[in-house]
């Protein structure tokens, strides 16, 4: 299998297995590059939280 179905995949399992973010619950601990929003997959979070 190549490396793009491999990379799609794993982005669709994500996809799947998480949620947007909408209430920003995990904004605290969002660290992204400096003077740069957070976007696409930084404002999911799990389905099932593991806390």
């Amino acid at each position: 299998m190549e490396l793009s179905a491999l990379l799609a995949a794993l982005d669709a399992r994500f996809v799947h297995e998480s949620v947007p973010d909408e209430a920003g619950e995990l904004r605290p601990w969002l660290k992204p590059f400096l003077g740069e929003e957070a976007h696409g997959f930084w404002l999911r979070k799990p389905r099932n939280r593991p806390w």
